[in-house]
């Protein structure tokens, strides 16, 4: 393999990790701006707690 192949990898691999992180970066505002749009919530901390409970186990994600 010669420089100039690893020097293009090297540099195709970066494209796509900074792509990558600038999507995540993108979903993160994103769900940050739902946030403060849906307001202040009536629940408790723990009736939100509990609720994000029973969605995960029903996702089969606990």
């Amino acid at each position: 393999m010669n420089q100039k192949t690893t020097d293009s990898e090297y540099i195709c691999d970066f494209v796509r990790r900074d792509q990558a992180r600038n999507d995540e970066f993108a979903r993160l505002k994103l769900t940050i701006d739902e946030g403060f749009e849906s307001g202040v919530s009536d629940q408790s901390v723990s009736d939100i707690m509990k609720e994000v409970e029973e969605k995960l186990r029903a996702d089969g994600c606990l």
